[in-house]
């Protein structure tokens, strides 16, 4: 019994520890670029917010953050956006929000000289730290 309490401690330890985030953006750049030149995407899937998002759109960044892998990266910045742009935007007849308040984009350009490359994330700000967020929809039209 004490074996099996001792086992769960440590298993519960290393989850809590797995899941905190970022408390800075210099952080959260890090540990993207240690899990992405590692190749870990479980570590990049960490960084991301993933509430409010459907099984297909995870899937789907899932799909699409593995494929990027590989890939030689030329340089990474953040640039400051302002709040209030992707708390409400629409795309079409569809509506959609962060599901973080994003004050960050996360800019990755790729080195590739037959064209230009780059991947951008939007970033938000939690209680708890600092993650890559998603849109998702939003079921009042927005104002822009």
């Amino acid at each position: 019994m004490k074996l099996l309490s001792a086992s769960l401690l440590c298993l519960f330890s290393t989850s809590i520890l797995a899941s905190s985030l970022p408390q800075s953006l210099e952080e959260l750049e890090k540990r993207y670029l240690t899990a992405y030149q590692n190749k870990n995407v479980d570590g990049i899937y960490n960084l991301i917010d993933w509430t409010g998002i459907s099984g297909y759109k995870k899937k789907m960044v899932k799909v699409y953050t593995r494929n990027s892998l590989g890939k030689k990266i030329k340089k990474t910045e953040f640039e400051a956006v302002d709040e209030k742009l992707f708390s409400a935007f629409s795309v079409g007849e569809k509506h959609f929000k962060s599901n973080l308040a994003v004050d960050n984009l996360f800019r990755i350009e790729f080195d590739n000289p037959q064209r230009e490359e780059s991947l951008v994330y939007l970033v938000g700000k939690s209680s708890d730290g600092y993650q890559f967020s998603l849109s998702i929809k939003n079921k009042f039209k927005s104002n822009d």
